[in-house]
């Protein structure tokens, strides 16, 4: 998934450790659009006709189709167009190696989609790709808390790239604690999030970036536009019950911008901490509750 990967497991059987990694490789494998062999590459192939797909991957979609129409389409997963116009056409690593990148392409939105949940059947439009991005991670990382303790493990913090789900006890029984990047300020330590069962979701602008012949991008694109949303914020956290669906909320609120972005996750009723190009750090909801 392009990112870094952290597990970490309380009294579970000794083969829990291979199960989540290897399903983390198996997820990466199958929802990635760089790859025309996996089950997203071949759904964007499609040209409009139906394709079958695994049922954790229908769900994800279903899901970010969902998250779609709740925020108005402030999160949108059909901007891998949008992406690749901007130039992310390709691994990260691969993008540092050159410049990239020439227009901006609004994304298609997800009102032509259609699902068909008895057959775990997608029909997009001519034209329409998915990207699943950080729904992704956050899917992954549910599904593979869950998986963990369904083999019986007492606790489980699975970390994808910023996007952290937890279960059951910690190593030392207390709360989990969950650092949020970046927040740490000139002499002061960064904030800790405690929880017990639920998730953590980060979103950045000053990561993944790439040269264009314009200046450096990112990859949190406006979808009305396509271009890369400004960077007066630097990050949202949002914590929710499950990563799959704080993570919409945090390129929702990176896409609505710092005059709305505050607005956007009140509606949505989680807590959340903003934090902008100035250092400045937002408290949203009852977040204060939840920070060590």
């Amino acid at each position: 998934m392009g990112t870094t990967v952290s597990i970490t497991i309380v009294d579970a059987p000794p083969t829990a450790i291979e199960m989540a990694t290897s399903l983390v490789r198996d997820l990466h494998r199958r929802w990635t659009r760089f790859d025309l062999d996996s089950e997203i590459g071949r759904l964007n192939q499609a040209n409009g006709a139906l394709v079958v797909l695994e049922p954790d991957t229908f769900d994800v979609i279903s899901a970010a189709i969902s998250a779609f129409h709740n925020t108005n389409g402030s999160f949108d997963p059909t901007v891998a167009t949008s992406m690749r116009a901007a130039g992310y056409d390709r691994d990260l690593e691969q993008l540092s190696n050159g410049v990239f990148g020439h227009e901006f392409e609004p994304a298609p939105g997800c009102s032509g989609i259609e699902l068909l949940p008895d057959i775990y059947g997608v029909v997009m439009p001519p034209g329409v790709e998915i990207d699943l991005g950080g729904i992704g991670k956050g899917a992954a990382a549910d599904l593979v808390a869950a998986a963990v303790m369904g083999l019986g493990a007492a606790g489980v913090c699975i970390n994808l790239g910023g996007d952290v789900t937890v279960k059951g006890i910690s190593p030392t029984s207390d709360p989990w604690t969950i650092e949020l990047v970046p927040t740490a300020q000139a002499g002061r330590d960064p904030l800790v999030v405690r929880l017990n069962d639920g998730a953590v979701c980060t979103s950045r602008t000053d990561l993944r970036k790439w040269d264009s012949p314009t200046g450096p991008r990112h990859h949190i694109v406006d979808p009305t536009s396509g271009a890369p949303v400004p960077t007066t914020i630097v990050s949202v956290s949002v914590l929710a019950t499950n990563a799959i669906s704080a993570e919409p909320l945090t390129k929702a609120a990176l896409v609505a911008g710092p005059r709305h972005a505050r607005s956007v996750l009140s509606a949505a009723g989680v807590p959340a901490v903003i934090g902008t190009f100035d250092g400045s750090l937002h408290a949203v909801g009852n977040i204060r509750e939840y920070l060590r």
